[in-house]
């Protein structure tokens, strides 16, 4: 992973690397770039293996691109949950989705929440 923008994250594969310089194939247009390391981040990228995995603590490489990066994978395959560890993380699709049973809706809707113990 290369960003030259902060936040700007793209898939690329290093080529060649000094100490002050970096050369890299952009994934996505297969052109060869040489990037200063004064102004870019380089992040190494998860084997494409693991991409999509349920359990991000199973990526060998956990930060901020390699998450994101398997987010993406995870929501495009209608996967909205993942999990960290003990952690749900839940992508919104902004969509209606037909996961939950009328009576599970109305288990946990706010007005029977003082009226029913309910449990994860």
């Amino acid at each position: 992973w290369i960003a030259e923008q902060r936040d700007v994250w793209q898939a690329a594969d290093v080529v060649h690397r000094t100490k002050q310089h970096v050369d890299v194939i952009m994934s996505d247009t297969r052109v060869r770039k040489t990037l200063s390391l004064s102004n870019v981040v380089v992040v190494p990228r998860n084997p494409p293996a693991l991409e999509g995995t349920n359990d991000l603590v199973t990526l060998q490489f956990l930060d901020e691109p390699n998450i994101l990066h398997n987010l993406r994978i995870r929501y495009e395959q209608g996967e909205i949950y993942t999990n960290t560890g003990p952690i749900l993380i839940a992508i919104n699709p902004w969509k209606t989705l037909n996961i939950y049973s009328p009576d599970y809706i109305r288990l946990y809707d706010a007005s029977n929440l003082d009226k029913e113990p309910g449990s994860l």
